[in-house]
């Protein structure tokens, strides 16, 4: 009796020896009741609809296509009909682990156009070629390792529809060979995914992972690569799925989506249960989160089952982030034992040391520099250096204090090389100089993807020093529209919107940012921008909601009672300031400073006399009184308050007396020059100013 296999994602028949192993990858298989349930999802209906769909396109092309492909009914009816049984298959166990059916789509799927597409091609060869054709500008189009693109990872049948309609897509080869697999088996072929095996691999974050398909004949199909595969190995379909569902992982990571991540690394679990790349992608997730330390084991865990130079180079970027540069320096060295003189791990390493060249000994900094010059020269022979080469060569010279050197070899890698790693460090430069316009020239002329918000950053700094706020407001708005829900570009635009005077624009721009990894930042940030915008119902609704959460943290306790003091329920906030006072998530001279920038100057000298009416008073809060009670006519009582301070003071009390003085002469000064400004026609008289709280409220603005 045939059994599944959820690894080979196959019915199997199990040796007798071994009843609960899979004959061909010996991983366990599933019991009777996941067995029944698996192939009644891989022999439901779905299947019979692409065999049905696959025959009615053969039919209608006629009986000379039909024979020039040789006896192709039942080639055709067996190739599709297994085709969609590990299509379902695999969508079936996608959805259980909790995916929409939207997103339950896995790759190698075929609908009507994209069938219609490949029974109407002669030959196997015109579709190879026709395959090939699509790799074009506004086609198919490979990752380039300057840009970090956070592309849309898309199943077969919608891959196949966006190359159709002429929309430029930049794709990793492990798509494109699922769209190939989708083409020849609709057309009616045989083919296997197969994988290189020769040179470096990458199997964890899977970025020089070369994945193609092999037609009966053993001829590889690879439309992105310029060079045959040399050593070719066959690829699991199961696996090939996790690994397209690791890569739509990430596309969600780097889109702070962690929600989405999380269900494709849970879906690709399902599908083929112990694949290395899902345990190193859970673990990136877990540092995208601030996680480190399970992060960090998560990703380590999987190093161990699957060497990969490039992963221990991504891990060598955590540890320098966690302050941990020896941890960094030992995983630059596993990856050149792994491939030695990678480039990549060259200039990594150089990184690492020119980030603990400033902390080492005097004495020693100079060797640490020669050693990162070194590694630097050898990386820059390779006939396409790494991203970052050039740029760390332009930080070596920095750090050696040749920054006109510097300067100038950012120049010729940006104008030679158009590196865009230097583009973003000559800009940097340039800003700090002041020189704007060249620092957005400089960006701009490699042109460089707005899809990398490294570069949408780069240009709005630029824009902003040169006091352009609307063209920094014009380009946010264009990396909005490319990346919705990317939360640094959502936020850089919520900002530049409040700077452009639109602060509804800008309290809207932040919804929907509330639902994301910093809700709570953004929640904070949205009621300090209702309180501007004088919203104060909603401001409080969302400040009480915050301090419900986080009642010991200081600034959602501090809008709480700037929001209540605008909205003059000042008895309710001095309750609120009281609990918080008590509570020390607030100092009281912190309310102080609050009621005096909301003129309530009664409240102030109040909640002053409490907190100096103690053996040893507060020196700031007593200077602060006495200038009060000098603007309020009462110069004996701040006299007297400076004296009974001051005798608690030992040797500071005469350095503390001077400073009592002369904030009570400024007091005076500003009474008096108020009583002149009322004395002239038309200007108003003395009394309290009607400015609110919220214009100097701590954090108020994004």
């Amino acid at each position: 009796m045939k059994k599944f296999c959820p690894t080979c994602d196959a019915l199997v028949q199990p040796d007798a020896a071994e009843p609960s192993r899979c004959p061909n990858c010996h991983k366990a298989l599933a019991d009777q009741g996941a067995t029944a349930a698996s192939t009644s999802a891989a022999s439901g209906s779905s299947r019979w609809l692409v065999t049905g769909a696959a025959l009615a396109v053969v039919a209608a092309a006629g009986a000379g296509v039909w024979y020039s492909r040789g006896a192709r009914d039942s080639k055709t009816v067996g190739a599709t009909a297994a085709a969609g049984e590990a299509v379902s298959g695999a969508a079936a166990k996608m959805a259980a682990a909790g995916l929409s059916a939207a997103l339950a789509k896995p790759p190698g799927g075929a609908d009507d156009g994209l069938r219609k597409f490949a029974t109407g091609l002669a030959s196997t060869d015109e579709l190879a070629s026709r395959l090939q054709a699509m790799v074009a500008p506004g086609g198919l189009q490979g990752l380039s390792a300057q840009v970090r693109r956070k592309h849309r990872v898309l199943d077969s049948a919608a891959l196949f529809a966006s190359v159709q309609s002429g929309k430029a897509l930049a794709v990793h080869s492990l798509e494109v060979a699922f769209l190939a697999k989708a083409l020849f088996e609709a057309h009616g072929e045989k083919v296997a995914l197969v994988v290189e095996s020769a040179g470096i691999q990458t199997p964890l974050l899977l970025s020089r992972t070369r994945v193609a398909v092999q037609l009966a004949n053993g001829k590889t199909i690879e439309p992105l690569a310029k060079d045959a595969m040399v050593k070719p190995k066959p690829l699991a379909e199961a696996q090939a799925v996790a690994w397209w569902l690791v890569l739509r992982a990430h596309s969600s990571r780097l889109n702070a989506d962690f929600k989405a991540a999380n269900l494709d690394l849970t879906a690709a679990e399902a599908v083929a249960p112990g694949v290395p790349a899902v345990q190193f992608a859970k673990g990136i997730v877990q540092l995208e989160q601030r996680l480190e330390e399970p992060g960090l084991a998560a990703c380590e865990a999987a190093l161990t089952a699957a060497a990969d130079p490039l992963a221990h180079l991504f891990l060598t970027e955590a540890l320098l982030s966690s302050e941990q540069p020896v941890k960094a320096l030992q995983h630059c060295d596993d990856a050149l034992k792994i491939a030695p003189g990678l480039p990549e791990a060259l200039v990594a390493k150089a990184v690492v040391l020119l980030r603990r060249a400033p902390a080492v000994p005097a004495d020693q900094r100079e060797a640490v520099l020669a050693d990162a010059a070194k590694l630097l020269d050898e990386a820059l022979k390779a006939a396409e250096p790494p991203t970052g080469a050039r740029a760390a060569k332009a930080q070596l010279l920095t750090l050696k204090k040749e920054d006109q050197a510097a300067e100038n070899h950012l120049r010729a890698a940006v104008k030679d090389h158009r590196d865009v790693e230097s583009a973003l460090m000559l800009s940097a430069l340039l800003r700090d100089k002041g020189r704007f316009d060249e620092a957005v020239q400089a960006v701009e002329s490699v042109g460089a993807s707005l899809e990398d918000e490294r570069v949408v950053m780069a240009m709005v700094q630029a824009h902003i020093g040169a006091k352009q706020l609307d063209k920094a407001l014009e380009l946010a708005e264009k990396a909005y529209a490319l990346h919705p829900t990317h939360p640094t570009i959502g936020l850089m635009r919520a900002d530049l919107l409040r700077q452009n005077g639109k602060i509804k624009e800008a309290i809207a721009a932040l919804e929907p940012l509330r639902a994301g990894a910093d809700g709570e930042r953004i929640s904070m940030l949205q009621a300090q921008l209702l309180i501007q915008d004088n919203q104060l119902a909603k401001a409080l609704a969302l400040v009480e909601a915050l301090r419900a959460k986080k009642p010991g943290e200081r600034e959602p306790a501090m809008l709480h009672l700037v929001a209540l003091a605008m909205d003059n329920k000042r008895d309710q906030a001095d309750k609120v300031a009281a609990q918080a006072i008590a509570d020390k998530v607030l100092k009281p001279m912190e309310v102080v400073e609050l009621w005096l920038q909301a003129n309530d100057l009664p409240r102030a000298q109040k909640l002053l006399e409490q907190a100096v009416d103690v053996p040893k008073p507060d020196p700031e809060m007593a200077a602060t009184l006495a200038a009060l009670y000098t603007a309020s006519g009462a110069k004996d009582k701040a006299i007297a308050l400076r004296d009974k301070v001051a005798a608690t003071m030992g040797d500071r009390a005469e350095e503390f007396k001077k400073a009592v003085d002369q904030g009570i002469a400024a007091a005076e000064s500003e009474a008096k020059a108020m009583m002149d400004a009322a004395a002239q026609p038309g200007q108003p008289g003395p009394g309290p100013k009607p400015a609110g709280p919220g214009a100097a409220a701590p954090g108020a603005h994004p």
